[in-house]
């Protein structure tokens, strides 16, 4: 599954939904499939940076080989 980055205002969602989802602008979309499938949302940029740091940070140690 990839993840990237989002912003409320670049997808446009404002106008779609004629609000600012309340203040919760930064998220991260879930694709899976060429599909987004789920988007998280955070108050902060720095929020939604923390997780998506902490999500590459955890798929990368699963590929890691534990060298014995």
């Amino acid at each position: 599954m990839k993840k990237e980055k989002t912003n409320w205002y670049d997808e446009k969602l404002n106008k779609l939904t004629g609000d600012n989802n309340f203040g919760y602008i930064w998220g991260i979309n879930y694709i899976d499939n060429d599909e987004v499938i789920e988007c998280e949302w955070f108050k902060t940029r720095q929020e939604r940076n923390k997780k998506y740091r902490g999500i590459n940070d955890k798929a990368r140690n699963k590929n890691k080989i534990k060298k014995h």
